[in-house]
């Protein structure tokens, strides 16, 4: 073996024991400390305070989809989007980021080996080329994602907006009717979880942070931006992981560990609702009774909570 090869094998493993210790978290406790310390969750309209005859109070819901499979991100994103342009209840934006690299894991070596079609890689795109300053191109992400933070909080407030929400949601005048719905904002290829995740196990240490410190230096950089009302967190049963975050799922109301597609809320203190779908690529994705359950739960989440404007023909939340 050459030195460059010996090199090599070093820097592989380097970078598959960070992830390991990275990915290691538990999702729940890494969403705890975005919800709790860093993003800013928008207020929500106060009892009593719904619009009245002649006026309307507006604030919709932040949806953000969250995981590390983006061919699973991808399946469930579309069902969320399928079921909130269904019946006439929201109008919904969509807002995605540039590309991120993807981490150095035995998951994401298998994604990368798997045949996606055309479009699928919209905002956590498979690469292997990174920039020579990772710091660099995280910075240039968050600066984008600001710009789209403003965005989305007018939007779901009501407010107008100057510019497009996303490639994949050109800005266009919205008819009375649709500007009398709900208004929805969808972030279907990952946010601030899922960006932390990327470019703490893509980035290495060359320093005397810890892990867990490296990581949480990586969320920390979404100081300012707007949080999520529900992440919905695709949790990919063949990840390496997968079975040390489901064994820890009694604290958070889940417990044990069984295989099986399920979608459910979890109950936690956080200031934003959480639901995790359990999914698996090799027993094939996103099943279509999976697909209808998942609507399901999405629609009455939005009709239930604690939201503000108008749904339907006219009815006032």
């Amino acid at each position: 073996m050459s030195a460059g090869e010996g090199r090599t094998g070093t820097s592989r493993e380097e970078k598959s024991a960070l992830e390991a210790m990275i990915m290691s978290m538990h999702y729940l406790s890494k969403l705890t400390v975005l919800s709790e310390k860093i993003v800013c969750p928008l207020p929500l309209p106060s009892a009593g305070n719904h619009p009245q005859a002649g006026a309307k109070t507006v604030r919709g819901p932040i949806i953000a989809i969250e995981g590390t499979n983006p061919i699973l991100m991808k399946a469930v994103a579309l069902a969320v989007e399928k079921a909130l342009k269904s019946g006439n209840i929201c109008r919904l934006r969509k807002w995605e980021g540039a590309a991120a690299p993807l981490s150095f894991s035995v998951e994401s070596e298998r994604a990368e080996k798997t045949p996606i079609p055309s479009g699928t890689r919209q905002a956590i795109i498979i690469q292997d080329n990174k920039p020579s300053n990772p710091y660099v191109s995280y910075w240039t992400q968050l600066s984008a994602w600001h710009t789209h933070s403003a965005e989305i909080t007018n939007f779901v407030t009501g407010q107008p907006t100057t510019t497009a929400a996303s490639s994949s949601s050109p800005a266009r005048e919205s008819s009375p009717t649709e500007n009398d719905l709900l208004p929805v904002a969808l972030l279907p290829s990952g946010y601030c979880l899922t960006y932390s995740d990327r470019f703490a196990c893509s980035t290495q240490i060359s320093d005397n942070y810890a892990p867990v410190d490296h990581w949480q230096w990586m969320a920390t950089m979404w100081r300012g931006l707007v949080a999520p009302d529900l992440t919905i967190y695709v949790l990919d049963e063949a990840s390496p992981f997968a079975r040390d975050h489901l064994h820890g799922e009694d604290e958070y109301g889940a417990g044990g560990y069984d295989s099986g597609q399920t979608v459910e809320f979890k109950r936690t203190n956080l200031k934003m609702a959480v639901m995790v779908v359990r999914l698996n690529e090799a027993s094939g994705g996103l099943l279509e009774k999976m697909e209808r359950r998942l609507g399901f739960e999405v629609l009455e989440w939005v009709r239930n909570g604690p939201f503000s404007g108008v749904i339907g023909d006219g009815e006032i939340l």
